[in-house]
């Protein structure tokens, strides 16, 4: 079978788009926060860790120590350890990320790049705060600043967004972290499959046109 220089140019294209490769996506900090019904800033900050799933290391949230966790596609599950307080009715968390394994550690007063918040009891639902409530910032008591109601957060070609945030404080409760991470094309690719799918258009009305002029 032949393949015409178009429909070679067409392959060459579509091969080079889907080896285009994704920058790494880390979880590099985390404050945690009393919150109210509606996610807003309540209370102080407090300190608290987290344990991935795996066990295997530990973070303080809201303070620099030297964690950062390179996220995979998928599901990533964190365990919220009982090393501190909580609220008597919601929990707020902010999340840091960044293209490189750097731990977080400020400027204070920064926003952080996703928030969500669950109460204390019994409950596996949580919510993403909503466009203009007041959250925790970097950095402990260090007030307050204005959320822009992001339920996902993306950067080096990914979408990292929060699955799974239950925040059961009772003694023998396990609270849990998940994110999940999903590839999105980046903009020179979606041009590249554009213009790939109209490459691809005209070369097929060019082989339709030869198969009825052969048949004519």
């Amino acid at each position: 079978m032949t393949i015409s220089r178009h429909s070679a140019a067409v392959v060459a294209l579509l091969c080079g788009i889907t080896g285009t490769a994704h920058a790494q996506i880390y979880f590099t900090g985390a404050l945690q926060y009393y919150a109210a019904s509606n996610g807003g800033y309540t209370d102080a900050s407090l300190y608290d860790t987290f344990v991935p799933a795996t066990g295997a290391t530990t973070f303080t949230v809201n303070a620099s120590t030297g964690f950062f966790y390179l996220l995979s596609p998928g599901a990533n599950t964190f365990t919220l350890g009982h090393t501190g307080g909580a609220g008597t009715g919601y929990q707020g968390l902010g999340l840091f990320f960044s293209n490189t394994g750097t731990t977080f550690t400020g400027p204070f007063s920064a926003a952080p790049n996703l928030v969500v918040f669950d109460n204390t009891f019994p409950s596996t639902t949580f919510s993403f705060p909503a466009n203009g409530i007041q959250v925790a910032n970097y950095g402990a008591f260090s007030g307050a600043t204005i959320y822009n109601g992001a339920t996902s957060y993306q950067l080096g070609g990914y979408d990292v967004t929060v699955t799974v945030f239950d925040y059961d404080f009772a003694a023998s409760s396990t609270p849990t972290l998940e994110l999940f991470v999903t590839a999105v094309p980046e903009p020179s690719a979606s041009a590249a499959l554009a213009g790939a799918a109209m490459l691809g258009l005209v070369v097929w009305r060019r082989a339709s046109a030869r198969a009825e002029l052969g048949s004519a």
